[in-house]
């Protein structure tokens, strides 16, 4: 009988989705079915795939925290609890054989549902700058990785695996050849919104791709663009990691606390560079790093292993 899996990724950030479509690439690879659902930014890059067909509530929990949490009143605690309920309808219709998460609403439902499930998650509590966000991250990696399967922790930076987690390598989706002829790639999140002055100086020396400007066209992975480029200047950990598996350096300009977090523990590593308000001088002196081994294949055989 053939294995069902369903995937929940987090909604907060469309990378999100693009690291958990990595695992279930990997599994389709072993013969494993999958349904995934999520909603939020990541959600459109799915549906290019066919992949997305269940829509559950969507949270702004890093928006809340990173403005003010009680000036978003009640939403800041319905949302979640609106998404968990959505969640756990979706488990309980689609009888799936365990479920893959990096969402905590989503491990939540996974939980309650009785469901065999797997966290995928990079953020340990010293990771976030926020003491709120950190908080909480304790609170919910105190409960859920002694009730997980297995608590994937797919780091580039050395240390702070959790206890009883399994570090993996960094997590990146499979893509397409494309006949690309560009230097830098810029990727600008929803969290992120990049300055026009300097992407228009780094113009003047070298060709540059900006995601979601006037003339970028909606693709469904970044991973052949990251591949290609020289340089790739993003935010967010979801681009490092596919930069990482690339072998292509990154300019960090983090926005959110966890983003800030993760940088503070990048920019020391051959291939990563904390942007320090000269964007040329960045792009010049990052070195190139070695290629990492994709993380998506060590959780894939683990899973696989499991269900048989």
């Amino acid at each position: 009988m053939t294995s069902k899996i369903g995937i929940i990724y987090n909604c907060e950030g469309s990378g999100h989705a693009m690291r958990m479509l990595a695992i279930a690439q990997r599994l389709e690879e072993k013969n494993i079915q999958f349904e995934m659902t999520g909603g939020g930014p990541g959600e459109k890059f799915l549906e290019m795939r066919g992949l997305s067909q269940y829509k559950p509530c969507v949270t702004d929990m890093r928006t809340r925290i990173e403005q003010n949490i009680l000036k978003a009143g009640l939403y800041t605690f319905t949302d979640p609890i609106k998404r968990i309920k959505d969640l756990r309808k979706w488990i309980r219709r689609e009888e799936h054989d365990a479920v893959i998460t990096d969402d905590p609403s989503g491990l939540i439902a996974a939980y309650l549902e009785g469901k065999k499930f797997y966290t995928v998650s990079h953020v340990t509590h010293q990771v976030p700058e926020d003491r709120f966000e950190s908080w909480a991250t304790w609170i919910i990696n105190r409960l859920v990785i002694p009730r997980s399967e297995e608590f994937f922790y797919p780091a580039i930076w050395e240390g702070l695996t959790p206890e009883t987690g399994t570090r993996v390598g960094p997590l990146a989706p499979k893509g397409g050849e494309m006949d690309l002829d560009f230097d830098i790639l810029v990727v600008p999140t929803e969290a992120a919104e990049m300055d026009e002055r300097f992407i228009e100086e780094l113009k003047q020396d070298y060709e540059v791709k900006v995601v979601g400007s006037d003339n970028w066209e909606l693709q469904p992975s970044l991973q052949p663009f990251i591949s290609e480029a020289d340089v790739v200047i993003c935010a967010g950990y979801s681009t490092m990691m596919e930069a990482s598996v690339a072998g292509t350096s990154v300019v960090m300009m983090p926005q959110t606390s966890e983003q800030k977090g993760v940088a503070n523990l990048l920019e020391d590593y051959d291939g990563f560079k904390m942007f320090s308000g000269d964007i040329m001088e960045d792009v010049e002196k990052v070195e190139r790093p070695e290629p990492r081994e994709n993380g998506a294949d060590q959780i894939a055989e683990k899973v696989s292993q499991d269900l048989k």
